[in-house]
């Protein structure tokens, strides 16, 4: 970043924020496709041996929800989409094997001497049989016990994200995308939330002078950690942002109406976690994710916590599909387990330790772990409409505090971290039962395959 009397201005070089956006834009809209075709790619096999073979034994409640959304495309596009995953699966399946197999074969061999070709053995089976690609062969660690029951004992993102998800979810529900909205509804029902400082529509610029406090600026409507920036407040009201970049207020103002060209941004304050798990992070704010499904009587249930830490340069954000870190929350007493990441590189393996500051996770127990637990059943009541949601929530020297809700919530994390799958589960009954509600109300019926 460069200054002129004049003001913040765009380093040489530097794309302008509303090409940049309407580039991101292009990029999600390509990328959504593509994994859509892999979640049909996925699902393919569990969808044909249902059909086919007409028996639910040994499989989740929420599988005969799927595939009867998997043969029912909605549109011509979503109709090519699954052409498209079938004339180009002999290409791409092995594709993904061998990428994933040299990514992390060798280290699998070397850890627990399973062979190369016994791992791509396994894979093709576990294809075959259960719809597991590669990535999840590897996050589950399936090589450890490669059986077609342990596979179908989780919940699979191509069940959740095509079909089960967009069923769950009310037409115009309560807001959990728009972060501003958000932070209005939890301060309607008096819940404890991160609060925003300032909110730059799309198109406009920034107003008022900004406080002299850290920041944290994010897009309103995002997910994943996208586009988020972190500036602390060095003094002589100047701001550092990440790699020692240090704007003046004026000129960080600026760049917020740059950004703001493309989306719209919020201006939050920069929170620190509870003197306690503080260590846990190489800077940015640990949340725990902690997930909550209504029951029959539309009461929040808890269904299971990980807590997310950052890791080496990231100062920013704990996302776990982003190189963060996670562990298990034990439900009675929030005593953490041993972390790991995504497990798409095994090389990390799983810690007991930090890997940078060197803390210890595993055993240690969250501060006013019945209060967070407490803090996400209240959330949930306040936004009733929604069956499922995944909560982000920060521990602070003044307690739990909610930073987001998910919608769309990633079930990855509680099934790796728990190194056990939720298909099954209670969690898997409930949303079977939503789901059923929902169509029985609109006059559907589900299929129900013959038993053997």
């Amino acid at each position: 970043m460069t200054s002129s009397t004049g003001g913040y201005r765009l380093p040489k070089g530097r794309a302008d924020p509303t090409n940049s956006a309407r580039r991101e834009n292009r990029r999600k809209s390509r990328r959504k496709r593509l994994e859509r075709i892999l979640y049909r790619t996925a699902g393919l096999p569990v969808a044909l041996r249902l059909v086919v073979r007409r028996r639910s034994n040994g499989i989740g409640h929420i599988v005969p929800i799927f595939v009867r959304s998997f043969w029912r495309p909605q549109n011509i596009d979503r109709w090519a989409e699954l052409v498209c995953s079938i004339l180009l699966l002999p290409l791409t399946l092995p594709a993904i094997i061998t990428l994933f197999t040299a990514r992390n074969g060798a280290t699998i061999c070397e850890r627990h001497g399973i062979g190369i070709l016994r791992q791509i053995a396994q894979q093709l089976r576990l294809y075959l049989s259960a719809g597991i690609l590669p990535p999840w062969y590897y996050m589950f660690e399936l090589y450890l016990e490669p059986t077609t029951a342990r596979a179908l004992s989780y919940i699979q993102r191509f069940e959740t994200h095509e079909g089960v998800y967009a069923a769950l979810r009310p037409s115009n529900g309560t807001p959990l995308n728009d972060k501003k909205a958000f932070a209005d509804w939890c301060s309607s029902f008096g819940i404890p939330h991160v609060s925003y400082l300032s909110c730059v529509e799309c198109g406009s610029e920034p107003t008022g002078p900004l406080p002299l406090t850290d920041l944290f600026v994010k897009p309103r409507i995002g997910r994943g950690g996208r586009g988020a920036e972190r500036w602390d407040y060095v003094g002589n009201g100047s701001f550092e942002g990440i790699g020692g970049v240090r704007l003046t207020a004026e000129q960080l103002i600026m760049r917020l109406g740059l950004l703001a060209r493309g989306e719209s941004i919020l201006v939050q304050p920069f929170l620190m976690n509870h003197r306690d798990v503080r260590d846990l992070s190489t800077g940015a704010l640990s949340t725990v994710r902690i997930l909550t499904c209504l029951d029959e009587e539309n009461y929040p249930q808890f269904i299971g916590a990980a807590f997310r830490m950052s890791i080496g340069s990231n100062r920013t954000v704990d996302n776990f599909h982003a190189g963060g870190i996670a562990c298990a929350v034990s439900r009675r007493g929030g005593t953490l387990c041993q972390a790991t990441d995504a497990g798409l590189d095994a090389s990390l393996g799983w810690l007991s330790v930090h890997p940078d500051t060197g803390a210890m996770i595993e055993g240690r127990s969250l501060p006013f772990w019945e209060e967070v637990k407490s803090v996400a059943v209240r959330a949930h009541r306040a936004f009733n409409d929604r069956k499922l949601i995944g909560w982000d929530i920060a521990i602070l020297d003044s307690g739990p505090i909610v930073v987001e809700g998910n919608s769309s919530a990633d079930l990855d994390i509680l099934q790796r971290t728990a190194r056990a799958g939720l298909a099954k589960s209670r969690l898997d009954q409930l949303m079977a039962f939503h789901i059923g509600e929902s169509l029985r109300a609109a006059d559907l019926t589900l299929p129900r395959p013959c038993r053997a």
